[in-house]
């Protein structure tokens, strides 16, 4: 071989072996090389083989090197840190085999290795299968690990871990350190958990034990024979995951093969002890067993599925308390995770109440035996779940519901005002502002247009009479999350959440009360003032024809998708052919005027802050609003709009 394949490394003697440094063991780095042409190979070896290629890593890590390569248990530890992977790696018989790692920027998900290898030129090559599947397509840091057998590479190659990069080795001689035995599986007598029907030789089968939980069990020819859980562990710590089997790629939906193993080089699918009595299987408890890399069933050789693909689709929900104790049966309920650091099994309101809960009620079942603390927020895991009951709680969940969701809790509810009347503070006049507080009055409004739940703040009233018909707008700005609602003498209540303004048709002499409430309970300080909406040509704006007015007095009405704090006024636009419509607003003496469109569905087609602004339109009714950019931002304007 040439001398471009010779190791970047250091022989020191006096260090007592073939090291980087003296300070302590390190992976050996290749010298890196331009990627050759690939060109037939001459000989390769796949990860079925029972001294093929093992796959140890194949997933996401942090930031690490590249090209680098082990040949002794300490290198294999300096590597394992060295490409971003934490703890310790899996044991290799380095007898028999060199390990190759890589890291490098690709694709959430990752293509399965089946095996590698080497041509002519004595160049690595490692072999791999796209799955096919929705993957998210987000860059992130790939840890790539390989033990490949010494027989296929010899003591000098080529490893082309791209179409442009390539890193060449030298490789020591095998050690005469044995590698650590693996430690064999328990052979206790079995308990037993369950008794099961085996599946016809070939064939994988989903089967329950006695408690409820799914296994998979499978079958293959010559009596070969796995019992696995049907569900894995997670990074969080007290939740699983449910095990699908797809059998269109041989694999489950873990990444792993049929014995278990996975193909990425994680941890492996539980295997349970069983004993056969004919053709049925005594069940036990899972098996000890030590980590190592496993040969990697092919996919041509999976076994065919009897039955369903997913454990628990075909089981309805029920209540907690429908679930024998010790027994898995599936909930309908999300996990929640409140500021207590409790897990617990709950379905919150919809809605901005959830900003206010700390979490599920402490009633609510939780999962016994997890660590927690105080929090700053809310974690949410969508349910349905299933579950193994114990007593009024649960000890362990699966999910099988959809992903997860969080959120930062604004403050928790405040505690909820006495019953009473509600406090009356006087009359409210056009065009004036008056201001209240309701601090220490009574709870004696139940707003409609908020939940149960989000009720019990102290409340003040204020009288107003319609000097005119037409039609008013009430306005509310708060340092909480202001409740207002118009009761009419009929009994009649017109109610906005959170609003900015509340807009009322009323009849002259008509008398009404206005009602300040809150959101969550809470007291409040706040402005209220009453304005007559009487908008130049009765707020219709007509093809060609101006129209000005003056947003200085004006209540913020609308802000539909775009930060428009300031006073509005609102005009309905009548479209009889589809074209393009051109929107011209002059401001007098004031600037950071704004444009929104919004259809008769009330979804905003769009809002410009440029002086004209033009928006294709179909047949129908629009509104079209003058606003501002910023809450000074008000005064005289004229509006226009042209068909161009």
């Amino acid at each position: 071989m040439s001398r471009a394949l010779a190791i970047a490394s250091l022989f020191v003697v006096a260090c007592g072996g073939f090291v980087v440094a003296c300070a302590g063991p390190a992976a050996r780095t290749g010298k890196r090389v331009e990627a050759p042409a690939p060109t037939a190979a001459i000989t390769r070896a796949s990860t079925a083989e029972p001294d093929g290629v093992r796959v140890l890593a194949n997933t996401r890590a942090a930031a690490g090197k590249s090209g680098l390569v082990a040949s002794t248990p300490a290198e294999l530890r300096a590597l394992w840190r060295d490409v971003g992977l934490r703890g310790a790696p899996p044991p290799v018989d380095f007898a028999r085999h060199v390990v190759i790692g890589t890291n490098f920027e690709s694709g959430v998900c990752q293509p399965e290795i089946v095996g590698a290898r080497v041509d002519a030129a004595h160049v690595l090559t490692l072999e791999t299968v796209e799955d096919g599947g929705v993957c998210i397509l987000l860059a992130v840091r790939i840890a790539r690990v390989v033990a490949v057998p010494r027989a296929l590479v010899g003591t000098h190659f080529t490893w082309r871990t791209s179409e442009r990069e390539a890193y060449a080795f030298e490789v020591a001689p095998p050690s005469a350190t044995a590698p650590p035995p693996a430690v064999p599986p328990a052979s206790a007598a079995i308990v037993e958990r369950g008794r099961v029907a085996l599946p016809a030789p070939g064939t994988i089968a989903l089967r329950a034990l006695a408690n409820g939980r799914a296994i998979w069990v499978v079958n293959r020819e010559a009596d070969d024979v796995s019992v696995l859980l049907a569900d894995l562990a997670t990074a969080e710590r007290h939740v699983r995951t449910r095990v699908s089997w797809d059998a269109k790629r041989g694999r489950f939906s873990t990444d792993h093969d049929s014995r278990g193993h996975s193909v990425h080089g994680g941890a492996p699918l539980t295997r349970l002890a069983f004993e056969r009595r004919g053709d049925q299987l005594i069940v036990g408890d899972p098996l000890v067993e030590s980590p190592r890399p496993f040969a990697i069933e092919a996919r041509a050789a999976a076994p065919r599925l009897e039955g369903a693909a997913t454990p628990y689709d075909a089981i309805a929900p029920v209540e907690l308390s429908a679930v024998r104790d010790g027994e898995f049966g599936v909930v309908a309920a999300d996990l929640i995770t409140g500021l207590d650091g409790i897990p617990r099994l709950c379905t919150l309101p919809e809605g901005k109440l959830r900003r206010y809960l700390t979490g599920c009620p402490a009633n609510a079942p939780a999962l016994a035996d997890t660590a927690h603390g105080t929090r700053a927020g809310i974690d949410q895991r969508e349910g349905p779940f299933v579950v193994r009951r114990r007593g009024r709680d649960v000890d362990l969940v699966i999910a099988i519901g959809g992903g997860a969701a969080g959120w930062v809790v604004d403050g928790p509810r405040a505690t909820a005002a006495p019953k009473g009347a509600t406090r009356a503070r006087g009359a409210l006049v056009v065009g004036r502002a008056v201001t209240g507080d309701t601090h220490g009055a009574a709870d004696g409004f139940a707003p409609s247009c908020i939940v149960a739940d989000a009720q019990g703040a102290p409340d003040e009233n204020w009288s107003f009479t319609a000097t005119d018909a037409g039609t008013y707008a009430f306005g509310l700005t708060s340092d909480r999350d202001g409740v207002l609602a118009i009761v009419r003498a009929s009994g009649e209540v017109i109610c906005a959440d959170d609003p900015s303004a509340l807009t009322v048709e009323l009849a002259r002499g008509e008398a009404v009360r206005v009602v300040v409430d809150a959101f969550a309970g809470f007291a409040q300080r706040y402005t209220l003032r009453a304005e007559r909406l009487a908008l130049p040509d009765g707020g219709v704006l007509q093809l060609g024809r101006p129209v000005s007015g003056d947003t200085t007095h004006a209540i913020d009405q609308h802000s539909e998708g775009c930060s428009a704090p300031a006073g509005d006024h609102a005009y309905r636009f009548t479209v009889d052919h589809q074209a393009s419509y051109r929107f011209e607003l002059v401001e007098t003496g004031w600037d950071g005027g704004m444009i929104s469109v919004i259809d008769a569905s009330g979804h905003q087609r769009g809002c410009s802050v440029n002086r004209t602004s033009t928006y294709v339109l179909e047949r129908g009714t629009y509104t079209i609003v003058v606003d501002g950019n910023r809450e000074l931002a008000r005064g005289a304007y004229t509006l226009r709009v042209d068909r161009e």
